[in-house]
């Protein structure tokens, strides 16, 4: 069960636009840098086990909200929105 809600209030057919982030880490590649949501929020869930000197066996839940956008010709699945922002409504 997810613990965070999501940062934006997205709806199916809003505009985005990919962050600085994504471009740095090459998250998205060769597709233009805007998107269209095509999917309601989903949350993402994965848990890594970490060593500490404490506990040899230290496990970590990592959550991430996450959208299918599409960009270009193609739908790019479990985009974490921490790589998205809104394009306001005012710049449709």
């Amino acid at each position: 069960m997810a613990k965070w809600k999501p940062k934006y209030k997205l709806e199916i057919g809003d505009l985005v636009k990919i962050t600085d982030q994504a471009i740095k880490y090459e998250i998205i590649k060769t597709k233009p840098n805007i998107g269209i949501i095509m999917s309601k929020p989903y949350c993402y869930i994965s848990t890594e086990h970490e060593s500490t000197p404490e506990d040899s066996s230290a496990m970590v839940e990592l959550e991430h909200w996450c959208y299918d956008i599409y960009f270009g010709n193609k739908i790019t699945r479990m985009m974490p929105e921490d790589f998205i922002e809104p394009i306001a409504k005012e710049d449709k």
